[in-house]
């Protein structure tokens, strides 16, 4: 597990390392009035003082390190359906936190709620034990586990074959 969180920090800080390269290089070829106002402010210098070091190093153990540490200490733990349903709700709890910090200039309006009713309704639908309700209707197919151990119902004749 150890060894994956490792090639998710390294393979996010080379992604990083080659957008802001782009971006300094963009800066320096383009003039400042053909690009957007966001590539101007990322690319702009960085003043070093101690607040932006200890935010940078903050940001870098807990933001980075520990909560990819947690995370795939958590999924050897649970099964991948488990994690699948934690990992769809991040952004909709990512953007509660944001609202509940920020305020309701966070929130994305109309497609934010509807987005955020769809994964809802997702996890409500695939944690719905279907199986019960086949079995009550003497479905031949029932599916025991989210583990996905089926077993099929044979009738009598071609069991004793």
């Amino acid at each position: 597990m150890r060894q994956l969180t490792v090639l998710q920090i390294s393979s996010a800080a080379i992604l990083i390392l080659i957008v802001w390269t782009l971006f300094r290089l963009a800066t320096r070829a383009l003039p400042a009035s053909s690009l957007p106002e966001v590539i101007m402010h990322e690319s702009a210098p960085l003043v070093f003082s101690m607040p932006i070091v200890l935010q940078i190093v903050y940001l870098s153990l807990i933001g980075i390190v520990v909560t990819f540490l947690l995370w795939t200490w958590g999924q050897g733990r649970m099964s991948a359906t488990h994690a699948a349903i934690i990992f769809s709700l991040e952004p909709v709890f990512a953007t509660l936190f944001a609202v509940a910090l920020h305020g309701a200039s966070e929130w994305m309006g109309g497609r934010g709620t509807i987005g955020a009713a769809l994964i809802f309704a997702g996890i409500i639908i695939s944690e719905l034990r279907w199986s019960e309700r086949r079995r009550m209707r003497g479905a031949a197919v029932m599916i025991e586990d989210d583990d996905a151990d089926i077993s099929i119902d044979l009738p009598e004749d071609a069991a004793a074959q």
